[in-house]
């Protein structure tokens, strides 16, 4: 009867995991809106550091996202540039894991167009100096829907 029980309760959630979409890197980049709102993880010495962020947009194989020079995260992206971004949209659950890289004077002053407007008013300019523009590549991308598993997807 216990067996019987266990049975009955995990069937609809291995049901669920037969039946999960199967994501495509681009089917995944439809479903995540430019601008979405979560969190955004860095390391702070031995210890992760974690805060509220906004994702900018992805673009030739980079998620691309901006902070200013000086904020920790800055520093602690300099030091160790293995960071993570979570977020939901709609009833998917993202995850962003790979490697920051600032970008050239010449890239900050195209992706500052691509930049939320909350964003671009609060630095005006690609030529303010504290506003720093970096992207996450390398890493995987993982999605779900709903309560179901995370499928990985290298980029």
């Amino acid at each position: 009867m216990k067996h019987l029980i266990i049975a009955l309760v995990l069937a609809p959630l291995v049901g669920a995991a037969q039946n999960a979409p199967d994501f495509t890197l681009a089917r995944a980049l439809e479903l995540l809106p430019a601008h979405s709102t979560g969190y955004f993880a860095t390391i702070d010495g031995d210890k992760p550091d974690l805060r509220g962020w906004q994702f900018q947009c992805y673009e030739n194989g980079k998620f691309v996202f901006a902070t200013s020079n000086e904020k920790a995260v800055f520093r602690q992206i300099s030091k160790n540039p293995n960071v993570a971004f979570a977020c939901a949209a709609g009833e998917y659950h993202f995850r962003i894991s790979g490697r920051a890289a600032f970008v050239s004077a010449a890239e900050k002053k195209r992706l500052f167009a691509k930049l939320s407007p909350p964003v671009q008013k609060m630095y005006g300019s690609a030529d303010n100096a504290s506003l720093v523009i970096f992207t996450v590549a390398g890493g995987t991308l993982r999605v779900a829907q709903g309560f179901g598993a995370f499928q990985t997807i290298k980029y």
